[in-house]
Parts: structure tokens; C-alpha cells; sequence
């Protein structure tokens, strides 16, 4: 059950639905071994500060693969709408 608390202080307790697998999967961790979004994002501030990341993102770094990954991700998440963001490329 998770329990939900309202603004005026009253609760309700919801059942909880069971996790998917690949929810389990990320809940758990990335499995030993494999390269996780917080690598790369730590790689990417290190590229940025002028280390050598070419262990983690390779010599050559496809900035339009890992960027259409990105722009894919948050327009899944409805965090933003396509519209807003054409728009805001056309500035």
C-alpha cells in the first residue's frame, strides 16, 4: 500500500502496483560492469573541464546521437512538448 497525504491532512492508502521487470531492473542498479547515464554525465563535465574521456565516450563522440537520445527522453516523460521546442530552436 502507499499512503497518499492531502494538503488539508487527510490520508488515503492506494495498493501499490507491482513493478515491471525493466522498472525491478533499474530499481536495482545497472548490472557490474556496464555504463550508466551517471558516467556519462560525469565523463561529460570531465570532457568539459579538459580530462581525457575517450575510455567512456570514445574518441569521437556522436554529440547528435546522445542528444536526440536526450530530446527523446524528456519528450517521452512529457517534461517538455515537441511544439516548445521547435519553437525554441527557431529563436
Amino acid at each position: 500500500m502507499v499512503t497518499l497525504t492531502m494538503l488539508d491532512g487527510t490520508q488515503i492508502a492506494l495498493p501499490r502496483t507491482p513493478l515491471k521487470r525493466e522498472q525491478q531492473a533499474s530499481a536495482e542498479g545497472a548490472p557490474q560492469g556496464e555504463l550508466t547515464a551517471r558516467d556519462l554525465i560525469d565523463a561529460l563535465r570531465a570532457q568539459a573541464g579538459g580530462a581525457d574521456t575517450s575510455e567512456v565516450l570514445g574518441k569521437d563522440v556522436n554529440w547528435e546521437r546522445m542528444f536526440a537520445a536526450l530530446l527523446s527522453l524528456l519528450l517521452k516523460k512529457h517534461l517538455i512538448v515537441d511544439w516548445e521546442f521547435v519553437r525554441e530552436l527557431r529563436r
